[in-house]
C-alpha cells in the first residue's frame, strides 16, 4: 500500500480508516522546509510499501494543522503510531528506517504498552 497524502488521498484514507478500525495507523509528521524529513520521505514510502497492512500517513504540518495531535511539535520528523482507538507511540525519532522496522515489529508482536496520557488520535 502506497504512502497516504491528506492532500492527494483524503477520500483513500477515510476509507481506509473507516474499513480498517484495528489496522495499525503510522502518520509521519513533517514539514516540507525541514531538509531531514525531504530526505526521509523516499524511506518512509519504501516502508508503505513493505506493510500493505498498515496505513501509513504522510503529514505535511505546514499544509495540515488541522490534523496536529499536538499544536508544539518541535522536532521532525514525528511519529504516532496508532491502533483502533489507542496511541502506543507519539515522539520524534532519527530518520532510520531500522527504527521504523522495530517499532513496526513491537507493536505486532504486542511489546508496545498503550499510552497512558490523553494522546490525542489522528483522524
Amino acid at each position: 500500500m502506497p504512502l497516504l497524502y491528506p492532500e492527494k488521498h483524503a477520500s483513500e484514507l477515510q476509507q481506509r480508516l473507516t474499513d480498517t478500525p484495528d489496522a495499525w495507523v503510522l502518520v509521519c509528521y513533517c514539514a516540507a522546509w525541514c531538509r531531514t524529513c525531504a530526505g526521509f520521505e523516499a524511506a518512509v514510502e519504501q516502508f508503505a510499501q513493505a506493510h500493505p497492512e498498515m496505513i501509513c500517513v504522510w503529514v505535511d504540518i505546514e499544509e495540515h494543522e488541522d490534523l496536529l495531535m499536538d499544536d508544539d511539535l518541535e522536532d521532525l520528523p514525528t511519529f504516532a503510531l496508532q491502533k483502533g482507538q489507542q496511541s502506543f507511540f507519539y515522539a520524534p525519532l532519527p530518520p532510520m528506517i531500522e527504527h521504523l522496522q522495530r517499532l513496526s515489529q513491537q507493536a505486532e508482536q504486542g511489546l508496545l504498552p498503550a499510552l497512558t496520557t490523553d494522546t490525542p488520535l489522528f483522524k
